[in-house]
């Protein structure tokens, strides 16, 4: 800082200017400071005084730190090794989002507890970290760049970190947490890749594993197009990553591939449940040391034999396969034959721990409809007219089922469960979101704030709405008027809300045993008690309330 000229006189009584500088960093030498003012103004003396601080890089780190612990505990505390001029820039990361915002409004423009010269800055800002395979980025690359200009207009920061081994780590950070999210909304996509696509449908392919050969071939498309192609091993599909330009000429040679690879493989299904469990225990490898190690696989996720090799070779294993099937012939496990569900044969029988028989489509369906029903998730067998009650462990239903509709039980459960306890767990209320946060009690002085990791909403866990720098009680208490409105609207609507979830129910007719369609809990309309299980609401309504309602 740079103070206004003093007038001195010497003894001959000669008038000289005299501008005092502060806050000058330790490391600047007398020429440093000539030759940085124009040659015509430069001084003819300059004096260096006492260093008024001298910095120590830990302690004052450890002094910064203790400031803002007073405000919550730190998740992460990030000194930068480079420094611009006398600043030194940091990062701190509060488990809170609260906190970090009372810590910037209190600390920012303060005084330096190791030198009262210079202040603290201190402001929010909102990062997001991404981490994607090396050589994907490296494809992309220009694509990231194509939004740089656009990010940097609204303030927003991309760092690209130097390579960890098969992975780099991205960055945006920014101000605005809108512009963020619209930020990463953009780079999401990128990341993503495409589904590659032909004729509207997406390429496929049966097998899990590819030969050397095409891999090698496959390696070459991706080097002559600059395209990164992966295989999403959970849908079978492709996803290609790189230059839209280059996109669709990496469809075409990936189709052409993979018909070629197709034609050279012959596939022998195990669609009979003894067939795979023969396979599994070892009839596949009985039969991979006959043929040759290259030329037969196992899939067990399309549950087939791939033989890759001759006529010879595919008939060859079909024989292997049917002798080794004469083992198995005769009475199923319990002597059932029938489908426990639809009692009739069994169309690609399953056959459980329990001894009892199901159809794959059947078995699937009630694993599915087990899943997302209103109770504690667990799939129990139907057999024996539905008396059987045994509960499937996790290992056997995977077992019976492809990866991806294992997959989709395990969510189906997940957000029945969720639903059904939202006192604990609740969706970040953005549209099309998946992400769930835990619920804070609404007693709690200083409730949560929850930041969607997908969306980067900022949401009370509490009250579950957004109110940055106000309590729930404040928000409550809006002098707007909107939620008094509202309520009054509600009541004389006959509108009420589960007292569970808080979702809005109407009785248009029927009894008082309301079923809310938020959490699934069953619901007395006359005092909004809440119970489990249907039978409990209605003797509670007829032992209180005299009757049901109607």
């Amino acid at each position: 800082m740079a103070y206004p000229p003093i007038p001195q006189k010497n003894q001959e009584s000669e008038t000289s200017w005299m501008v005092r500088l502060t806050g000058v960093p330790g490391a600047v030498k007398e020429e440093d400071i000539t030759q940085a003012i124009a040659k015509l103004d430069r001084p003819r003396r300059v004096e260096m005084g006492e260093m008024s601080y001298v910095a120590d890089m830990e302690i004052d780190s450890t002094l910064i730190q203790s400031m803002l612990y007073e405000f919550g505990p730190l998740e992460k505390w990030e000194v930068s090794d480079t420094t611009k001029g006398m600043r030194v820039k940091a990062h701190a990361t509060f488990l809170e989002e609260s906190q970090a915002h009372h810590a910037a409004s209190t600390l920012d423009g303060k005084p330096l507890p190791f030198c009262d010269t210079s202040k603290l800055f201190v402001e929010v800002v909102t990062s997001v970290r991404f981490k994607v395979s090396t050589r994907v980025y490296d494809v992309i690359q220009q694509r990231i760049n194509a939004h740089k200009s656009s990010w940097e207009r609204q303030y927003i920061h991309f760092f690209a970190f130097p390579s960890r081994g098969f992975y780099r780590v991205l960055k945006l950070e920014g101000r605005d947490r809108e512009s963020v999210a619209k930020a990463k909304q953009d780079l999401d996509l990128i990341l993503a890749g495409e589904v590659m696509r032909l004729d509207g449908k997406a390429i496929l392919y049966p097998g899990s594993k590819i030969s050397r050969e095409s891999y090698k071939r496959l390696k070459m498309v991706e080097e002559e197009l600059g395209v990164v192609i992966i295989r999403d091993m959970r849908t079978s599909q492709f996803r290609v990553f790189g230059a839209e330009a280059r996109q669709a000429l990496a469809t075409t040679a990936l189709n052409c591939l993979i018909k070629e690879t197709i034609s050279a493989h012959h596939f022998i299904p195990l669609s009979d449940e003894h067939e795979f469990r023969w396979a599994v225990d070892g009839g596949f490898k009985a039969l991979e040391s006959r043929l040759g190690r290259d030329k037969a696989s196992l899939d067990r996720e399309s549950r087939c034999i791939i033989v890759q090799g001759s006529e010879r070779d595919f008939a060859d294993a079909k024989t292997i396969v049917a002798s080794k099937q004469k083992k198995f012939s005769g009475k199923l496990p319990g002597g059932e034959k029938d489908c426990s569900i639809c009692l009739c044969e069994a169309d690609e029988p399953i056959h459980t721990s329990c001894n009892h028989t199901y159809c794959g489509l059947c078995f699937i369906d009630m694993c599915q409809a087990q899943a997302s029903a209103p109770l504690q998730f667990c799939i129990a067998c139907l057999g024996n007219s539905g008396q059987c009650g045994h509960i499937f462990e996790l290992a056997e239903i995977r077992s019976f089922l492809l990866s991806e509709t294992f997959e989709d039980i395990l969510e189906a459960s997940f957000r029945s469960f969720v639903q059904r306890h939202p006192d604990q767990l609740r969706y970040c209320p953005t549209p099309d979101c998946s992400q769930v946060y835990r619920v804070v009690p609404k007693t709690k002085k200083h409730p949560a704030t929850f930041t969607c990791d997908k969306c980067l909403a900022s949401i009370c866990a509490a009250c579950h709405t957004s109110h940055p720098g106000a309590t729930c009680a404040q928000r409550m208490g809006d002098s707007s008027g909107d939620l008094q409105a509202l309520n009054k609207v509600k009541r004389e609507l006959g509108i009420q809300d589960c007292p569970r979830c808080e979702t809005s129910m109407e009785k248009t007719e029927g009894c008082n045993h309301m079923t809310c369609k938020g959490c699934s809990c069953h619901i007395c309309w006359v005092c909004l008690a809440t119970f489990n299980e249907g039978s409990v609401c209605y003797a509670h309504m007829r032992r209180l309330h005299g009757g049901i309602g109607i």
